[in-house]
């Protein structure tokens, strides 16, 4: 599974460059314990979301070979998460 991956292979990829830190100072986008993953409870949060990781695999469609890893706004979740 892992052996495919193309940073393996000497590929090109992409990846997005910082969820909480493009919504937060960028868009002025607020939420509890710079914890990503809130956005998903919303449809404005998820609204969000998508416009931030659109501009990534448009990108990386525009070059020859390249591929795009995806993160999930997951980062601070877990069962102890506050509010969930």
């Amino acid at each position: 599974m892992y052996r495919d991956l193309p940073l393996l292979n000497g590929g090109l990829f992409l990846s997005d460059s910082g969820l909480e830190t493009s919504l937060i100072f960028l868009d002025k986008v607020e939420w509890p314990h710079f914890a990503s993953f809130v956005l998903l409870d919303s449809e404005l949060g998820q609204e969000r979301l998508m416009s931030y990781y659109r501009p990534y695999p448009e990108l990386c469609a525009d070059l020859p070979g390249a591929e795009f890893v995806l993160e999930a706004p997951t980062w601070r979740a877990s069962r102890q998460a506050p509010g969930h």
